[in-house]
């Protein structure tokens, strides 16, 4: 007692010595807390056992005086925050009395401090010493309730301390208008309030009216956290005591309803709880709740639908249990002891939040068969989602079958599609819709309507509802297996795995019958029925779209997770590679979500761990003798699925396996310590060879990035390098090109060239350390093959050996090299033409001069410069080849604008020399067929390198200006030149074949995703010396046009003549299929392209007297023609080559048609109009002569307009569309001839009428149709 009477003595000191002054007592109070020590010293004694009630009387009787002088005089507010106008006194006023229902008092309510409130000294003082007032309230309320023995049992405390709190209580609003410290004030307060309500003390609800709002405002804040909501949690129940029917409180309640939209509230447990709280308040609240939450749902992402659903779920539940609830012992803590047990009226209340719970219940689940939008359908599903997993409980089950089947029976039967799909829905997810009450009549009424529903939906006309059919089946026999009936089970299974996964019409029913056979396997009860029924899906694997063929890999995954189970039962193992290797088709990396899924599939067996190299060898070698292309597939994919650590391992084994069965080969007499397990691993075997090179390969460039940028990896790495290094991969390169010199068999000698490629592709990866020595090897054998004459130069692929110098950085040293060959081939500048005979070239320069340019100028370059005739070879081959080693080239040459301006700048020279051939006088120093052939390939790609470039940047794609100037000159220049002498040579024409040059083969380029052309130009033949003088010609395609009448005059004897016509012809042919392939990467410049080639199209007009130039030319025009078509709406160019050329019956000439219009028609999004385009141009160029049958007026076309018919009448959309454009056409300006035209049509597709019969039903329409009106009787 003496300790704390000394620890309090300056305290009540500094209370009592002012002879209850109240400005000098509160100075005296706050001068002697602003310590924090002393302040702290003085709260923990009035928190301690030692501080009796004595004290307490003595220290909060001394202080209530005082801070009701406070109060009264509002000293605590600072004079700034003072209102001038008597008005706003007033309406303070009001607010203070406890009214929070008008705007003014919502801003007071904000909690946010008024930063024009400037604090003064008198303020500041009487708001310090109401916080101490507060803070010493608490310790001591704390100190009271530590001696309470009893948990639930109110306590009391002295009536000074009540008033003081209720002082303090009632002006908690009032200290929002006194700024920061205001503030600071109110939320000691606050904090008092609370523990009067926790600690369960008498009078305690006389504390709470104030602090409610505050708490609730403060969860609801920006910078609230999940302590805030915890502290309105424990008050919770002083909810209650507001009567939600004054509209004094409307603010409180526009609060209340702001919490579901709270991400606060939704994402902590405690803040979900509290709203499923609000609603057992009132009856009107839940409808405002409801219509908040309604409100949220459409813009609500995941998981926020499922919290609702949470809150839903805990709210009725909680309101449920105080309806059914009978013990009085659960009478809420918030009532006075007297109040004990509750009033009907009280019981009616519950009753009524129920009821309206359970009415925004039933509105959700009404909404969710009935809503249009798939995307809020799917929302409000997930709110419903937290009843549909407790419908085991009883309770629940009668919920959903009280809400439900009011609407649902008849929603499955509904004329709107989506009400069906969203019923279909909601009927798996309630399954069994039943009363739990009722007997056993009800539930086999119930089991019955629901599996005939199902049937129904299965078999409905929209694929949506099949789909949602199929899911609610699915989910349906999953749970219920055992209570199903045997033969309802057979029934459902066969509708979904005959029916559905067989429906043509919609690739979405498809997946949905294999995803949910994959689902139902989880039920094992299924499995005995599924094992016979599984093989039917199998053939799924190959199907055209993408998501079905990986619904069935994700199904042979999960069979072969299951025991029991063999996926290769249902689908064979030969079919998973075919598919495997069809997955690589047409593709830069067969990463493909099908690919990956089937590598998977297989992993174990061709790559199983944990067994060692003999074994991994003959499952890698099985694999690649199966199916190489799926091998391909396969070790593209496998780094995804094993540490790279095991992947080095498996490249290492295979350098190793290489290297034997080559030594083998070579040594033959010294195979006595060989691995005995590797004996059937033989490097005649080329096909297992190049098999084992490609998987080397693909291996490490799947794992060189992780290797570089991974210390972890350093070992890795450390290993595959030496492995590389030395002249390994050199000697065995040598070994199988020199292999190929004594092979006849072209697929033989392939497999050689690729084992030559992937080993080079793999010396790419040397770092600079370790590549020295097979760099020297690379070099001198690149030197040495440009020394040898063409004759003796063997089988060796260059482009491989190339690939290898870009791997390593050096592109612009293989630039150089190859545009300075090419430049060779065409110069004018410094060295001689190469294709011209000495007679025809410039004076040669000295010896001297001559020497230096063979030997300096050559000794300068890194990369071995080729002959000229080899590098256009190359080039060509690089820019249209789509192995590694060739798109390796072009990428590193086209990377930068130095490399890619060199091999522009050499190429063009060709062009320039073209030129000179077409106008005639240098035509006849060409040396042989294959120069001219060499000159096309060099303009072909001169075309396609541009492309590239252009490509390569980021953007829109322009046409570039040297293209323009090409289309320019063949439509202004070459095309008049060529027409107009056709006459005059048509008698030596006949041996005219431009069948080298690249062209667009029809069903390859059409049907293939790549553009590049299929076809690269053969070795070129040997030249023959022909002497000629040339004349001087302006060098650029524009110098010809800016020279401006003069023609082009035919020089020279026929051969040169000749030869002209086969430049320009291959220059035609190279060009469509360069802006073939332009258009195809979305290229611009599409109008001045077409209205060019369409000019071209004269040459299919003309007359080249047995000639193979026109049949040539033909499918790269109709291959263009269906291309722009596909991607304009523009038929002038098809419609020209269906009716204005004509040709001999001809299959190939036909095939071009038909591919041409399939290709137009074969976007599923444009198909629909393209076909009325194509409709409306064949009707306006048909021979409408009469015919007795339709196959006799369809016979009676031209050649393009009858395929282009029989192509579109080929599909039922196709008669229906020319149908219904004829039947426009007759009701438009009706004649006789198309009334004829109508009823043959009619009379082959019987199917069309009634399609038609809807268009036909105004007698006044057809006034003038007497003969259908007799034939069909169609009024």
């Amino acid at each position: 007692m003496s300790s704390v009477t000394a620890q309090c003595t300056p305290l009540f000191q500094a209370i009592e010595q002012h002879g209850g002054n109240a400005d000098n007592t509160s100075f005296a109070v706050v001068t002697l807390l602003s310590s924090i020590k002393d302040r702290n010293k003085i709260i923990e004694t009035i928190k301690s056992s030692q501080f009796h009630k004595n004290h307490a009387r003595r220290l909060f009787a001394g202080i209530l005086p005082v801070l009701k002088s406070i109060i009264e005089e509002e000293s605590f507010i600072p004079a700034s925050a003072f209102l001038d106008d008597d008005e706003q006194d007033e309406e303070e006023k009001r607010a203070s009395q406890g009214t929070f229902s008008n705007q003014d008092n919502k801003n007071r309510l904000s909690g946010i401090s008024n930063t024009s409130v400037v604090p003064d000294e008198d303020s500041s003082c009487a708001l310090s010493f109401m916080k101490y007032t507060a803070m010493m309230l608490h310790g001591y309320l704390q100190n009271v309730s530590s001696k309470k023995t009893t948990q639930n049992k109110k306590q009391d405390v002295m009536d000074e301390v009540k008033e003081l709190t209720e002082l303090l209580h009632d002006n908690l609003f009032e200290l929002n208008s006194c700024g920061v410290e205001g503030l600071a004030v109110q939320k000691h307060i606050i904090t008092l309030c609370e523990s009067f309500w926790i600690c369960n003390f008498v009078d305690r609800n006389d504390y709470v009216a104030s602090v409610i709002p505050l708490l609730l405002l403060r969860t609801l804040d920006g910078n609230a956290t999940k302590s805030d909501i915890k502290r309105l949690w424990n008050m919770r129940d002083a909810l209650h005591l507001f009567s939600f029917d004054d509209e004094n409180i409307a603010y409180l309640r526009s609060l209340i309803v702001r919490t579901v939209g709270s991400a606060l509230y939704l994402k902590n447990t405690e803040g979900r709880k509290m709203i499923s709280y609000f609603f057992q308040l009132d009856a009107d609240l839940v409808k405002s709740l409801h219509d908040g939450i309604k409100a949220q749902i459409p813009m609500a992402k995941r998981p926020c639908p499922e919290y609702y659903g949470e809150i839903y779920f805990r709210a009725w539940k909680m309101a449920h249990s105080n309806v059914t609830e009978e013990d009085e012992d659960r009478t809420p803590s918030y009532l006075d002891e007297d109040e004990d047990g509750e009033t009907e009226q009280e019981e009616t209340e519950k009753g009524k939040i129920l009821s309206m719970i359970e009415e925004s219940l039933q509105e959700l689940m009404n909404a969710s068969v009935h809503v249009s939008s798939p995307h809020m359908t799917s929302a409000i599903q997930s709110v419903l989602e937290a009843f549909y997993i407790k419908k085991k409980s009883p309770e629940v089950e009668t919920l959903l079958f009280k809400m439900f089947t009011p609407f649902l029976w008849r929603s499955l039967s509904a004329a709107n599609a989506m009400v069906r799909v969203n019923a279909s829905i909601a009927l798996g997810k309630t399954y069994p819709l039943r009363d739990p009450l009722a007997g056993k009549t009800h539930l086999n009424e119930v089991y019955s309507k629901s599996v005939q529903s199902l049937v129904s939906l299965l078999r409905d006309d929209d694929h949506k509802v099949r789909v949602a059919a199929c899911e609610a089946t699915i989910q349906i026999l999953g749970h219920y297996w055992d209570t199903l009936e045997s033969k309802d089970i057979r029934s459902l299974l066969n509708e979904i795995i005959s029916r559905h996964s067989n429906d043509s019409s919609s690739a979405a029913v498809r997946i949905q019958a294999i995803n949910g056979i994959s689902k139902l396997l989880d039920a094992k009860a299924s499995h005995g029925v599924l094992k016979t029924f599984l093989p039917l899906l199998g053939d799924h694997i190959h199907d055209k779209v993408e998501r079905v063929r990986l619904a069935t890999a994700n199904l042979l995954l999960k069979l072969k997770k299951i025991k029991g189970f063999k996926y290769y039962h249902t689908v064979p193992v030969e079919h998973i590679l075919a598919r495997m290797a069809s997955e690589g088709e047409f593709v830069k990396k067969p990463l493909g979500p099908v690919a990956g899924a089937l590598t998977e599939l297989t992993l174990n067996s061709y790559c199983p761990t944990g067994v060692n190299g003999s074994e991994q060898v003959n499952r890698i070698k099985t694999l690649i003798l199966q199916n190489p292309k799926a091998a391909r597939v396969f070790f593209n994919n496998i780094p995804y699925y094993l540490e790279i650590r095991d992947v080095t391992k498996l490249i290492v084994l295979i350098f190793k396996v290489m290297r034997v069965a080559v030594d083998r080969h070579v040594d033959k007499d010294e195979d006595e310590n060989e691995d005995e397990s590797l004996s059937d691993v033989i490097a005649s075997n080329t096909a297992l060879m190049a098999g084992f090179a490609e998987a080397a390969q693909t291996l490490l460039s799947s794992i060189v990035d992780d290797l570089s940028s991974d210390a972890d990896n350093a070992n890795c790495l450390e290993v595959l390098q030496d492995e590389m290094k030395g002249t390994t991969i050199i000697d065995l390169c040598s070994y199988f090109e020199d292999m190929i010199e004594n092979l006849d068999d072209e697929s033989m000698i392939q497999d050689c060239h690729v084992v030559s490629s992937s080993l080079l592709g793999c010396a790419g990866f040397l770092s600079a350390e370790n590549r020295k020595e097979i760099q020297n090897e690379i070099t001198k054998r690149l030197q040495d093959y440009s020394k040898i004459s063409k004759e003796d130069r063997g089988y060796m692929n260059v482009v491989p050996y190339l690939a290898v110098f870009c791997s390593w950085h050096m592109e612009k040293e293989v630039a150089l090299s190859l545009s300075y060959s090419v430049k060779c081939a065409f110069s004018e500048d410094d060295e001689d033409i190469v294709l011209l005979s000495p007679s025809a070239s410039p004076p040669r320069r000295g010896k001297r001069k001559q020497s230096q340019v063979n030997g300096s100028t050559l000794s300068k370059f890194v990369v071995p410069v080729l002959p000229s005739e080899e590098a256009v070879s190359v080039v060509n081959t690089v820019l249209k080849g789509a192995n590694p080693s060739c798109k390796t080239v072009r990428d590193a040459i086209l990377s930068t604008e130095e490399t890619t301006s060199a091999i522009i700048n050499a190429l063009e020279k060709a062009t320039i020399l073209a030129e000179k051939i077409i106008s005639g006088p240098v035509a006849s120093t060409i040396n042989n067929e294959s120069s001219t052939e060499m000159i096309l390939s060099a303009c072909e790609s001169f075309g396609r390198v541009l492309i590239h470039k252009e490509a390569y940047k980021n953007g829109e794609l322009t046409l570039p200006p040297e293209a323009q100037r090409l289309l320019r000159w063949l439509t202004m220049r070459a095309l008049p030149l060529i027409v107009s002498r056709l006459e005059d040579m048509s008698s030596s024409l006949g041996d005219l074949n431009i069948s080298r040059i690249s062209s667009i083969g029809v069903r390859e380029s059409l049907s293939s995703s790549t553009p590049l052309s299929p076809l690269c130009l053969p070795p070129p033949r040997r030249k023959s010396t022909r002497r000629s003088t040339i004349s001087k010609v302006d060098s650029s395609f524009v110098g010809m046009e800016d020279e401006g009448g003069r023609q082009f005059v035919m020089e020279g004897n026929c051969e040169d003549s000749f030869r002209m016509f086969k430049m320009v012809a291959g220059l035609f042919k190279s060009s469509i299929t360069t802006f073939f392939e332009w258009i195809s990467l979305g290229g611009g410049g599409v109008q001045e392209i077409t209205e060019s080639v369409m000019k071209w199209t004269e040459l299919l007009d003309c007359d080249f007297q047995g000639s193979s130039v026109k049949l040539e030319l033909f499918p790269s025009f109709c291959a263009f023609s269906g291309m722009v078509e596909s991607k304009n709406s523009n038929c002038n160019l098809l419609q020209d080559l269906l009716v204005a050329v004509r040709f001999e019956e001809d299959s190939n000439v036909d095939a071009c048609y038909e591919e041409a219009v399939k290709f137009v028609l074969s976007k599923k999004e444009t198909r629909q109009s393209k076909l009325e385009e194509l409709s409306s141009m064949l009707l306006s160029n048909l021979n409408t002569e009469e015919c007795e049958s339709f196959q006799d007026f369809v016979d009676q076309q031209r050649l393009g307009v009858k395929v282009a018919l029989r192509t579109v009448l080929s599909k039922s959309d196709g008669v229906s569309v020319f149908g219904q454009v004829l039947s426009d056409k007759l009701l438009a300006n009706g004649t006789q001839s198309l009334e004829a035209l109508l009823v043959l049509l009619f009379t082959e597709y019987s199917q069309l009428k009634d399609h038609l019969r809807s268009q036909f039903t105004d007698g006044d329409a057809l006034e003038g149709l007497s003969v259908l009106k007799e034939a069909y009787a169609m009024n």
